[in-house]
C-alpha cells in the first residue's frame, strides 16, 4: 500500500479535520458509509439517492491527494454538488467521500471502549521508542544558605520507555455477503474492527498498570455502599504515599455497585449520572468502567470482582503512574482478493504503555502511585 494513502485516524473524528464539523449530528458515520457505498454501487436508483441525500448534513468532508507531494487533504464540500459531479467513487486508500467515512466508522466503534486514552497520560510516539521522564518523589525546595546554590529538583528523575508493537487485524467479508444482504455488513465490520483495537489499548494500559500497582491493597465488600468507600480509602492511601489520585478504573462489577448508591429522586446530578449524562466522578477522582480482559503475558491477576481474590478497581495518579504512547493510530487499507471472493478491510495501529519503573534501576518506580481495590 502507497504509504502517502495511508488514512491516520485520531482522537477526534476525520471530518472535523475538514471543516465539516456538524456531520454527524443527526446521522453516524456509519449510516452514511453505507448510503455512500449504495449510491455509488448504483444499489439506488436516482430518486432514492436523492431522498437519501436530503437526510445528509449541509457540509460532508472528501478527501484529495495533492500530487505533487502525496499528502492528504481533507475538505468540506455541498453533498449535492459532489455526488452530482461524479468524483465520488473511491478506495478506502484513496478520495472521495469514502476514505473519510471509512476512517470515521471505525472511530465510532472506537469510541464505544474509549477508556485508556482518557485515563491515562497519553502520548503521540515520533519514534519506535521513546524516553519518558518521571518523578519518583514530590520536590519540596529547602532554605536555603546565603550564596548556597540552589536545589537540584532533577535528582529524583527517572525514566521507562516506550516501545511500540505493532497490532493489525483484518476482517475478511464475502462479497456475496455484501451484495446479498440488506444489512450494513461493511460499515459494522468497520466499527468492530475500531472497537476491537481500541479494547486491545486498554488491554494493555490496564494489564500493565495493575501489575505495577502499590503493593498495599484495600479490602472491599461486594455491597455498593462498601464499593463506594473503597474509592476513598484507595485514594487516601495514594495520598499517603505521596502522591495525588485523580484517576479511577473500575470493572464493570464494581462500577455497577458504585452506581446502585446512587439515588436519582430529587437529586439531579444523579440523575444525570444513572442515565449515562456526564462522568461518575467522586472525591475529584475521574472514575472509568472499562469491561476488557487482562493480558495473561503482562498479568496473571483476576478482575471477576465480587468474587474473593479478584479485583475490582485502580485508584491512581494519572501524571505519574506511567505512559501511553500511540505511534500510529489505526489506518485503514483495503485488500481485495479476486481469487478467494473476499473484501477484505485492515487494521493496523502501534502503540505502547509503560509503567513508572526507572529501567536502569526497577526500584525507583512510581507503584505507590496506584493502589489497587480486592474483594474480601
Amino acid at each position: 500500500m502507497d504509504s502517502s494513502k495511508e488514512i491516520i485516524k485520531q482522537t477526534y473524528f476525520a471530518a472535523h479535520m475538514g471543516g465539516a464539523y456538524g456531520q454527524y449530528e443527526n446521522m453516524q458515520p456509519s449510516e452514511q458509509l453505507v448510503h455512500v457505498i449504495r449510491g455509488l454501487n448504483g444499489d439506488y436508483s436516482k430518486q432514492e439517492f436523492e431522498a437519501v441525500l436530503r437526510r445528509f448534513p449541509k457540509e460532508i468532508a472528501v478527501m484529495d491527494f495533492e500530487n505533487t507531494k502525496g499528502t492528504a487533504m481533507i475538505r468540506a464540500v455541498k453533498p449535492n454538488d459532489y455526488f452530482g459531479s461524479g468524483q465520488g467513487g473511491s478506495t478506502i486508500g484513496g478520495t472521495g467521500a469514502v476514505p473519510v467515512l471509512v476512517v470515521d466508522t471505525i472511530m465510532e466503534g472506537a469510541m464505544g471502549e474509549l477508556c485508556a486514552r482518557e485515563a491515562c497520560w497519553t502520548i503521540p510516539m515520533q519514534t519506535e521508542l521513546e524516553p519518558v521522564p518521571f518523578m519518583t518523589a514530590r520536590g519540596y525546595v529547602p532554605a536555603l544558605a546565603p550564596n548556597a546554590e540552589a536545589y537540584e529538583l532533577m535528582q529524583n528523575l527517572c525514566h521507562a520507555t516506550l516501545r511500540a508493537k505493532r497490532h493489525s487485524v483484518k476482517a475478511s467479508i464475502g462479497k456475496e455477503l455484501i451484495k446479498d444482504s440488506r444489512l450494513p455488513i461493511a460499515a459494522a465490520i468497520m466499527k468492530e474492527a475500531g472497537g476491537s483495537m481500541e479494547a486491545t489499548i486498554n488491554q494493555e494500559a490496564l494489564s500493565t498498570a495493575l501489575e505495577n500497582a502499590d503493593s498495599t491493597e484495600i479490602s472491599v465488600g461486594s455491597n455498593p455502599a462498601t464499593a463506594t468507600k473503597g474509592i476513598f480509602r484507595a485514594k487516601a492511601q495514594v495520598g499517603k504515599n505521596g502522591f495525588k489520585a485523580d484517576t479511577a478504573i473500575t470493572v464493570p462489577g464494581y462500577f455497577g455497585a458504585m452506581m446502585e448508591e446512587l439515588v436519582p429522586a430529587y437529586n439531579q446530578a444523579a440523575q444525570a449520572l444513572s442515565e449515562g449524562v456526564g462522568k461518575l466522578a467522586y472525591g475529584k477522582l475521574n472514575i472509568y468502567e472499562c469491561g476488557v480482559a487482562l493480558d495473561s503475558g503482562i498479568s496473571s491477576k483476576g478482575i471477576a470482582y465480587p468474587s474473593s481474590g479478584n479485583y475490582g478497581a485502580i485508584v491512581f495518579d494519572k501524571m505519574r503512574v506511567g505512559c501511553l504512547g500511540i505511534r500510529e493510530d489505526m489506518v485503514a487499507e483495503e485488500f481485495d482478493d479476486p481469487i478467494k471472493y473476499l473484501v477484505a478491510p485492515v487494521l493496523t495501529s502501534r502503540f505502547a504503555y509503560v509503567a513508572a519503573v526507572d529501567e536502569n534501576k526497577s526500584s525507583l518506580s512510581n507503584k505507590k502511585a496506584a493502589v489497587l481495590l480486592k474483594a474480601a
